[in-house]
């Protein structure tokens, strides 16, 4: 007999598709309403799905940590999924780098969490435009029947670094937490 799945879930890959989605779509109104000066604060200039090194700020990854499970689902996948979304940005002076990285932490939180408890049914869209690099140009979001609950658990920060060219630059993360339940 050939070999057939139990479960078709997608785990974590759906998902940050899901939200890259989301925040394409979103996320220039979202640094609109941040910064109080509409067009002040341009969208991500890189997206990544992969820790590398960024050319184009600010820049976006992201990154599954973690894929947990309840051994107590029957019949279903019931998944609590970790992902990062790491935020980068860069400025020529340390102070408004400082600045800039929490304005752009901010927007990303404001966009998952207002999309959740505002408008749950767009994490179940197909039709969201995903962001060109990474994905192939014209690629459109699965749509998740399965999300149970969405989070922004926390925010970390890190140092500022200056780049060999001379400008500043910082990180922060957000951990968002996903529960879905998949068959």
């Amino acid at each position: 007999m050939a070999w057939t799945s139990k479960f078709a879930a997608g785990f974590a890959k759906p998902l940050i598709r899901q939200l890259a989605g989301i925040l394409k779509r979103d996320m220039q109104a979202a640094l609109d309403q941040v910064s109080g000066a509409p067009g002040s604060l341009g969208s991500f200039a890189e997206w990544d799905l992969a820790t590398l090194v960024q050319q184009n700020f600010p820049a976006l990854a992201l990154l599954p940590q973690s894929v947990e499970f309840d051994p107590e689902s029957l019949g279903t996948l019931a998944e609590r999924i970790k992902v990062l979304a790491a935020v980068t940005v860069t400025h020529q002076d340390p102070n408004p780098c400082a600045e800039l990285i929490q304005d752009y932490v901010r927007a990303v939180d404001e966009v998952l969490n207002s999309a959740w408890w505002l408008t749950p049914s767009d994490f179940e869209l197909s039709t969201l435009a995903l962001p060109s690099p990474p994905y192939p140009a014209g690629a459109t979001t699965p749509g998740l029947q399965a999300l149970t609950r969405l989070f922004v658990a926390a925010h970390t920060y890190e140092e500022l670094r200056r780049t060999r060219q001379g400008q500043f630059t910082t990180t922060a993360t957000l951990s968002v937490i996903a529960e879905l339940e998949e068959a």
